[in-house]
């Protein structure tokens, strides 16, 4: 293809005066090489040796071939005439289809046109798969409740459920879906499990079903006038701990930015509750802590494992489980009923809300008894989930109490 472009130019004349006439147009021609291929894009089969061809159309006579470096330990291309054939060199050893590029010159000495061609090799659909887009799931108490497990494989599924649990758990499959079922209500006192193998070929995974007991029944709800219950003992389901109704809005750790050696990271928040009480000035220097000792005996400040049951239970599922990383409004339903129910318990027996921040605001933080440094002590977030270290002196925190009880 040609393209031309005119210029204008005043050729000299005899004389020092040059009319319009006098002047001459001279042409200047650029040539541009024509370049298509038959198809720009070429399906293979998973196999090493699969190939196709795509041919050339051209007004050159020269071409040039190549494979980008970064796909030639799989693919390879030839040119015979005008054919390009394209063939890979390795199966593909992922279960994921790959592309490969080719480029394809026509021409030479400047004149020149470029075009690409995309290899696509499939998925290699051998090579087992088995992915479960969860392998913990909790059922209710009550008979006949279901929950499903999305599966992704390429193989035929089999399940089996452990023979202790097969009089009250079942487990089917059909259209990529896993549905674990409760045949029976759990009227014991504490949650029971069950383990439901998932075979896929060579391939195998393990759910862990856990069914409540008749205590979880106790959780979120109100404990006489002193609180709400958050935490149930899996090994003892009459013990339990409860979060207090009360709680100090805009109260700091301390005003003191010392070191106070709460630094003991067990789920027991007691430990760090009875190290800061040693402290000197605890009493004068506008302790958290102290808030909760003048409540009680039984009552202390909260670990963040602690915190972080109280998150579960107020808003129905834990972070570590797929709770929604988002604030109140952008929530999943669920969640949103959740923390409905434990608010409305607390306004009911003349408590705080936990979060009393807008629904598009990250929320209300609680401090926890663990020290981060002299300065510094842990939150947790009861909007948008979330903990991290504060200031101690922040009065943008709130202090809350916990306390064990016993449950009838």
């Amino acid at each position: 293809m040609k393209k031309i472009f005119i210029c204008a130019a005043a050729m000299l004349a005899m004389t020092f005066f040059v009319s319009c006439e006098e002047e001459e147009t001279i042409q200047a021609v650029i040539d541009e090489a024509e370049l298509s291929l038959s198809t720009e894009t070429v399906n293979l089969t998973e196999a090493a040796g699969d190939e196709a061809t795509v041919e050339i159309t051209s007004d050159q006579t020269v071409f040039d071939v190549n494979v980008d470096y970064a796909y030639k330990n799989w693919l390879e291309a030839e040119l015979e005439g005008t054919t390009i054939t394209v063939r890979t060199t390795q199966t593909n050893p992922t279960t994921e289809a790959r592309t490969g590029v080719v480029s394809v010159v026509a021409g030479e000495n400047g004149i020149t046109a470029t075009a690409y061609i995309s290899v696509v090799q499939a998925a290699n659909s051998s090579i087992p798969v088995l992915e479960l887009s969860t392998d913990r799931v909790s059922l209710p108490q009550d008979a006949s409740e279901s929950v499903t497990v999305d599966v992704n494989t390429n193989q035929t599924i089999s399940l089996s459920v452990d023979a202790d649990a097969q009089s009250w758990c079942s487990a089917a499959y059909a259209d990529g879906k896993i549905t674990i079922t409760a045949l029976s209500a759990n009227t014991n006192a504490g949650d029971r499990t069950a383990m439901v193998t998932v075979t896929a070929g060579s391939l195998t995974d393990e759910i862990t079903v856990t069914q409540s007991g008749e205590s979880a029944s106790y959780l979120g709800k109100a404990y006489g006038t002193e609180g709400v219950i958050f935490w149930i003992d899996p090994e003892d389901p009459t013990r339990a701990k409860i979060i207090s109704a009360k709680s100090y809005v805009g109260q700091p750790w301390s005003d003191e930015l010392v070191s106070t050696g709460a630094t003991d990271e067990s789920e027991d928040g007691t430990v760090n509750f009875n190290i800061i009480k040693q402290t000197p000035n605890y009493r004068t220097g506008n302790y958290g802590a102290l808030k909760c000792e003048e409540m009680g005996e039984g009552w202390y400040m909260p670990s963040p494992d602690e915190l972080d049951a109280l998150f579960t239970a107020y808003n129905g599922i834990s972070h570590a489980d797929g709770a929604s990383n988002a604030v109140p409004a952008e929530i999943t339903e669920a969640e949103k009923a959740s923390r409905a129910a434990f608010e409305a318990t607390l306004i009911s027996i003349g408590g705080n809300m936990i979060n009393t921040q807008a629904e598009t605001k990250n929320g209300d933080s609680i401090w926890a008894g663990l020290e981060e440094s002299a300065d510094n002590a842990t939150w947790y977030r009861f909007g948008k989930w979330g903990t991290d270290g504060g200031k101690k002196s922040s009065t943008a925190r709130t202090v809350r109490c916990v306390k064990v009880v016993t449950l009838e």
